[in-house]
């Protein structure tokens, strides 16, 4: 599986600017409705704040995974936000978060595909090397091209 059928560069956000991680979350959404007219930005709100409620999606080296299963959604999609500052996330390793990969997936049985896609980001952002890349590149173009080589 291969993350290019998820993340597009047009999902690529640099500079996104945040105060927190509840104004992250506000203005994630919003930029999610605006790519999805249809999807219910309360709604979607709702899932990302019940999620994250279970336990915090940051998984520490600076990065965050959130991720919901959402009715209105027909396929898995990772929408990226690199923040100009970094904000408490409540990430595992107590450090603030940089990256953040926001998936949102389709409802299935299994849930197979969001895990199989959780666990691949999780295991490549362990790659000091790759994190570094994706810390380093100047544009949606060097963050996806980076992407795309380590996957």
């Amino acid at each position: 599986m291969k993350l290019d059928k998820f993340v597009r560069k047009t999902h690529i956000r640099f500079q996104f600017d945040t105060a927190d991680k509840t104004d992250f979350f506000k203005k994630m959404v919003k930029d999610i409705t605006k790519v999805h007219p249809d999807f219910e930005e309360e709604r979607l709100l709702e899932l990302f704040y019940l999620r994250e409620e279970t336990m915090s999606t940051g998984i520490g080296n600076g990065i965050a995974i959130p991720h919901v299963m959402y009715e209105k959604c027909e396929n898995q999609e990772i929408f990226v936000y690199r923040l100009t500052k970094p904000i408490d996330f409540a990430a595992l390793d107590k450090k603030p978060v940089e990256l953040i990969f926001a998936m949102i997936g389709a409802p299935s049985p299994s849930n197979i595909i969001n895990l199989q896609i959780l666990a691949k980001l999780a295991l490549m952002m362990k790659h000091p090397e790759f994190l570094e890349k994706l810390l380093s590149a100047e544009n949606a173009d060097a963050f996806f091209e980076a992407l795309i080589h380590y996957d």
